[in-house]
Parts: structure tokens; C-alpha cells; sequence
């Protein structure tokens, strides 16, 4: 089986969510920035037929602002994908702990065993993972306890 862990949407119920909320709020944005370049493209087309620049000058200035406009627009899909890739690894912090403490608690229901849950040190949920880990050392005492009064009294 491969190991999840090293995949980067290993929880799409969490990850979605965060990406989902990234790609809202850089669309929303992007529609508004984008408006009002268009806005501002438009005005000054205007401006300068009212005025009556002459031809040429017009339509440099015109190619110019649709230059700009075109690098905005490529400039915002930089963006929207530095942002995903950036959400990605975010939420690859976040719900890999809890991937990971999912699978290991049921191995141990599955094995009878019980062990300590190790993440990598930039995760996310280290103090969860600490409490839980003093839990189940706990349990795990609690359990030899129990056994070694068992052999005693028997």
C-alpha cells in the first residue's frame, strides 16, 4: 500500500474546504481588480476620443492599458496558483496529523497493541498529539496494571 502521508490531498473533506475558501477569496478579489482595470481601460479609452488625441497617440496609449490589463490578468493567475500550491501545503500540515492519527489508533484497535502517534515536527495539532500520546501511555499502563493483578490473583 502506498504511503499517503507523502501525497499532498491525502483528506479532501479538510483540504477542500481550505482550498475552496483560497479560491473564493482570490476570485473575489480577482473580479474586482479586474473590474476596475476594465473601468479604468474604458474611462481613459473615452477620454481620449472626447478629447481627440490624435489617432496614433490613442492607440498607443489604448495598446498600452490592454497590455497592462493582460499582464494583470496574468499576473492574477501567478497569484491564484502560488495561493493554491501555498493552500496545498497548508492543509497538507493540517489534515495529515489527523490522517495519521486516524490510521494509527485503528491499527491499534485492530492489533490490541497500544503505541504512541508520531508526526513530523512542522505539523500541525502537536499539542493534540502530545495529550493523545500521554493518553495512550496511560491506557498502556493502566493495562499492565490490570494485568499483573490478574496473574497475582490467580
Amino acid at each position: 500500500m502506498q504511503n499517503r502521508r507523502k501525497q499532498k490531498l491525502i483528506d479532501w473533506p479538510i483540504q477542500g474546504r481550505i482550498l475552496g475558501l483560497i479560491i473564493a477569496a482570490v476570485l473575489l478579489t480577482s473580479l474586482i481588480l479586474g473590474g476596475f482595470i476594465w473601468y479604468c481601460i474604458e474611462v481613459i479609452n473615452q477620454f481620449t476620443y472626447q478629447v481627440g488625441v490624435e489617432t496614433a497617440l490613442g492607440e498607443l496609449v489604448i495598446s498600452r492599458l490592454y497590455y497592462f490589463g493582460t499582464l494583470a490578468v496574468l499576473g492574477i493567475i501567478a497569484v491564484i496558483l502560488f495561493l493554491l500550491l501555498l493552500g496545498i501545503q497548508f492543509s497538507h500540515r493540517l489534515a495529515g496529523p489527523l490522517y495519521r492519527i486516524r490510521r494509527d489508533l485503528e491499527q491499534m484497535r485492530r492489533s490490541g497493541k497500544i503505541n504512541v502517534i508520531y508526526t513530523r515536527a512542522k505539523d500541525f495539532h502537536q499539542e493534540l498529539v502530545r495529550v493523545l500520546n500521554h493518553f495512550l501511555l496511560d491506557c498502556r499502563k493502566q493495562i499492565k496494571k490490570n494485568e499483573e493483578g490478574e496473574e497475582e490473583s490467580q
